[in-house]
């Protein structure tokens, strides 16, 4: 029989003091440059789940369209049917999303075989007030990567209190493939602002003016973490802790002082560990 991937809808609430919405986690590792071994003994995206399972390995790391790794979705046959790879992300919370763009490309020239993205958001009663999908070029081979954009319609003015993204490769034959990186999420904050979160985690850019770098990242809560920034020797030359609120942030880094060279920038924190060589 063939296996049936199961999305559960877990609905989490966090209520957080002096504010007046309801927040959840944090959406990172949407450059899917972070994995980790997971319950199926394979490597997933961090952050995200998978349809991979201990001998149904679906979704592989792969070169990616920028940094080092992107999504790679599979098809493999399961019993006398081909079962495609798919990657999945749930967070709760009042953050409205509008768009959700990334590149995508694969082989898709067997008719019905394709990249299918979908966005479902539910209100706090589980009623679905808001929904998009898209799917990926039909009958051709997609060699280089194309952007995509996923709009979401409501039906609701309620509130929001979860919302899932799903990434799912449909295919019926061993050929199929398809690719995913540099997913980001344009939404509307508590406080009635649009921005746009390139689910990177954080980006470092050097600011020639005053010598330091800035740290840029985009928090869906109020979010605390460390920053440390490590020599070539691993020693430890800079370290400073924040909590911030959600929004995007710009946080300088204190590197003027320090000698040229090749340096780790290692956030760590709520949802977040990431790390990211830089030069001085």
């Amino acid at each position: 029989m063939k296996r049936k991937h199961l999305l559960i809808n877990i609905i989490f609430f966090y209520t957080l003091l002096l504010h007046p919405f309801v927040w959840g986690q944090i959406i990172t590792n949407g450059g899917l440059e972070t994995w980790a071994t997971g319950p199926s003994g394979y490597l997933d995206p961090v952050g995200w789940i998978t349809n991979n399972a201990p001998g149904y390995h679906q979704v592989l790391q792969a070169p990616g369209r920028t940094g080092n790794y992107s999504a790679h979705l599979v098809s493999i046959l399961d019993g006398s049917n081909y079962d495609g790879g798919s990657i999945d992300f749930f967070y709760s919370g009042s953050v409205k999303p509008l768009v959700l763009s990334g590149y995508w490309k694969g082989n898709f020239t067997t008719p019905v075989n394709w990249i299918t993205i979908a966005v479902t958001v539910a209100d706090a009663s589980s009623t679905t007030i808001g929904s998009g999908a898209v799917y990926s070029p039909a009958s051709t081979n997609v060699t280089s990567w194309l952007p995509f954009n996923c709009t979401i319609n409501y039906t609701s003015s309620n509130a929001p209190a979860t919302t899932v993204l799903v990434f799912n490769l449909l295919t019926t034959a061993a050929i199929t493939d398809g690719y995913l990186d540099d997913l980001s999420l344009t939404y509307v904050n508590g406080i009635g602002e649009i921005q746009t979160a390139h689910l990177l985690g954080a980006s470092l850019n050097y600011d020639f003016q005053s010598g330091n770098y800035f740290l840029n990242t985009d928090l869906f809560t109020n979010s605390s973490f460390d920053v440390n920034i490590y020599d070539v020797k691993g020693r430890k030359v800079y370290s400073k802790n924040y909590n911030l609120p959600d929004g995007h942030h710009e946080i300088p880094v204190l590197t003027q002082q320090l000698p040229r060279g090749v340096y780790l920038c290692r956030i760590l924190g709520d949802k977040m560990d990431k790390t990211i060589k830089f030069i001085k």
